[in-house]
């Protein structure tokens, strides 16, 4: 459908033949049944995306978490100060549905995902809270890899993370993804042949039985 201002274009002629002005000619095109959604994230972010007036808030989740990796689960959608329910279509959200586009807000809260390259060790991801401590974190990558939180060592673009440090010091625009390397705290062990009287040098993770 082309509008001219508020008008539908009709008809199989020029455009010259349908408009008084061609000087302030702003024909658009618009789809029907179609709606732009601008995000804005709260960290300053944005971006657009296409949706059927008939989708529901979690359809939009969905192509959220395309756009911005925020999985549904941690987005908080407001439009106009107002929550939107993740069971309501877009169109009971957004009224009358005359605008062809709509702003709408996009919140994480606290939580953050955290992605961590532990090399040989393979890779986690765990979610927490900005607000959680090293040492939390690493207790949470213990029960989800079943080492022992006291034989990692995490690193930040290349610093070593303190046990008693916030994972905030390291993300401090609130981004939703952080990503880390991990390495095993390691050990020198000297084995002694008293056989042939030689001593043998090796290093194993601190984990090692």
């Amino acid at each position: 459908e082309v509008l001219y201002g508020d008008k539908a274009l009709d008809g199989d002629g020029p455009l010259s033949e349908l408009v008084t002005s061609r000087i302030d000619i702003s024909a658009q095109l618009r789809l029907k049944g179609y709606v732009k959604v601008f995000v804005e994230t709260q960290t300053a972010q944005a971006f657009v995306c296409h949706m059927l007036s008939s989708d529901t808030v979690i359809d939009l989740k969905r192509e959220i978490k395309i756009a911005s990796g925020i999985t549904e689960e941690y987005q908080d959608l407001t439009y106009n100060g107002l929550e939107m329910a993740d069971e309501n279509s877009l169109r009971a959200c957004f009224g009358d549905g005359h605008l062809d586009h709509y702003a709408v807000f996009l919140s994480h809260g606290d939580f953050l995902r955290v992605e961590v390259d532990g090399g040989a060790s393979g890779k986690a991801t765990v979610y927490v809270k900005n607000s959680d401590t090293v040492v939390s974190l690493k207790t949470k990558l213990h029960l989800e890899g079943g080492r022992h939180k006291d034989a990692r060592v995490l690193y930040h673009n290349g610093k070593e993370m303190k046990d008693g440090e916030s994972l905030r010091l390291f993300n401090p625009n609130g981004d939703f993804v952080i990503r880390l390397t991990m390495k095993l705290q390691m050990m020198h062990v000297n084995l002694h042949d008293v056989a042939d009287n030689k001593i043998f040098a090796i290093t194993l993770p601190k984990t090692s039985s």
